[in-house]
């Protein structure tokens, strides 16, 4: 139990320069860790280089979330560092496994987003159509899915492919993107509601 203690506090310390400090300030009652395993991670917590492996540890884990949701983390702008802290508070230690720690940000993120922390017009239904093209890139069934989307898919997509911010104030209105990956490459067309109903319906 000791050990599993002093794992996930060094995991913690590497991965958040709040949590050392947290630490550093309330080491001497922390339950699980023997006085020789406080000392050392007192010691740890303390020194200077502690800063850079933070660093490196936050690059490594972006790198994933970049890779499959880079027009989710544009969109989030300003919001995407706060937002990063709070998942990876949450989740300390990372997934070697891309779509496991894509998996794991859009749950969290549709949470933020229904609670209010995250806001942002185009955030939910880029984060699930990306989410769905990161599980088709690994050939994961249904290989025809369709998106909802709330606004025209066509030019906002077009506008993140440039990195270009779109219209901040959206018309609304009810779209379904496929993505269709049955004969190999994806495919994206846009569907009218018959099709889209056509596609959605569950069927015996």
């Amino acid at each position: 139990m000791s050990l599993a203690a002093y794992q996930e506090v060094l995991c913690r310390m590497v991965a958040s320069a709040a949590y050392r400090e947290r630490f550093l300030a309330q080491s001497d009652e922390f339950p699980g860790l023997t006085p020789l395993e406080l000392h050392r991670l007192r010691t740890v917590a303390a020194q200077p280089g502690m800063r850079v492996n933070t660093a490196i540890h936050r690059a490594n884990r972006m790198a994933p979330l970049h890779q499959t949701l880079p027009f989710t983390c544009f969109l989030l702008g300003e919001q995407l560092r706060e937002t990063l802290d709070r998942f990876w508070g949450l989740y300390p230690s990372e997934s070697l496994q891309l779509d496991t720690e894509c998996g794991r940000f859009t749950h969290f993120l549709m949470e933020e987003l229904n609670t209010g922390r995250v806001t942002g017009a185009y955030v939910e239904e880029v984060l699930l159509f990306e989410r769905a093209c990161a599980e088709l890139r690994l050939r994961k069934p249904p290989l025809l899915r369709v998106v909802r989307f709330r606004h025209d898919p066509e030019p906002l997509l077009a506008a993140l492919a440039q990195l270009e911010l779109p219209d901040p104030a959206p018309e609304p209105g009810d779209y379904h993107l496929a993505i269709d990956c049955r004969q190999g490459d994806a495919d994206f067309y846009v569907l009218s509601d018959q099709a889209a109903a056509t596609i959605l319906a569950p069927r015996s």
